[in-house]
């Protein structure tokens, strides 16, 4: 194993095959196995998986943060307009120039929204192609293990 690289479903397979060879229990589709053994393999696997997999989490999160912030703020923002709009009501020209001043207002909320958006979907859009790069570069590793296994069966044979 000192020039193997780890391969993470054969390391699944192995886990599944403890859990099927364990002791089952009379009259019962329940088996036995021993807890510390399954619980350091799945911890073994869980440390092994790319960091990736965790970074495309983050990002997805963030990019929702940065979206619910944005809406946030230009709710914020049209509030303040519509405070604005009924505190000029009084006369026919301040509310024209109320009802323009809010539209003005609802107007830079909607575009620093759009805007807010668009940045947050370029960000995490840029961050998950480069997850998914180095996840296609584990995946072109993992299919590469697995043709040299099977030139070393066919070999074999």
């Amino acid at each position: 194993m000192d020039n193997q690289r780890y391969n993470p479903i054969a390391h699944i397979d192995e886990i599944i095959q403890l859990i099927e060879n364990g002791g089952t229990i009379p009259f019962s589709t329940k088996v036995t196995v021993d807890q510390e053994v399954i619980i350091g393999e799945l911890k073994f696997l869980r440390d092994s998986l790319p960091k990736e997999i965790e970074e495309a989490n983050k990002i997805v999160a963030e990019g929702t943060h940065l979206i619910d912030v944005a809406r946030k703020n230009a709710a914020n923002m049209a509030d303040k307009a519509d405070i604005a709009y009924k505190n000029k009501v009084n006369e026919h020209s301040i509310t024209k120039g109320a009802q323009e001043e809010a539209i003005r207002i609802q107007n830079e909320a909607q575009a620093f929204y759009d805007e807010t958006c668009r940045n947050a979907d370029r960000y995490v859009k840029e961050k998950l192609e480069k997850v998914n790069s180095s996840i296609a570069k584990c995946a072109a590793e993992i299919s590469m293990n697995l043709k040299e296994v099977e030139a070393r069966l066919k070999d074999d044979m």
